[in-house]
């Protein structure tokens, strides 16, 4: 089975797909936007949601939650340590 499409083919369908595609094209700007305008608040909701998801994991998530803090603070010795 060959599928023969050429660029713009998915947009003439019907005008209810290209506006969701638009929508979804620009939902998906959105992440970018928020990481290069406002990256505290981007990191600290990412951080908020992922230390809520460790600690729905009971102890396990406790011992990833201790592993991010290690690793956090040996990047930040490597960066920031100067000579």
């Amino acid at each position: 089975m060959k599928i023969n499409l050429k660029l713009g083919d998915f947009m003439k369908n019907n005008k209810k797909d290209n506006i969701l595609y638009i929508i979804f094209a620009f939902l998906g700007t959105l992440p970018a936007l928020f990481l290069n305008i406002f990256p505290i608040l981007f990191w600290g909701i990412s951080l908020f949601f992922m230390i809520l998801l460790c600690l729905s994991l009971g102890t396990f998530g406790i011992f990833i939650i201790i592993a991010m803090i290690i690793t956090v603070i040996i990047s930040a010795v490597y960066i920031f340590g100067g000579k």
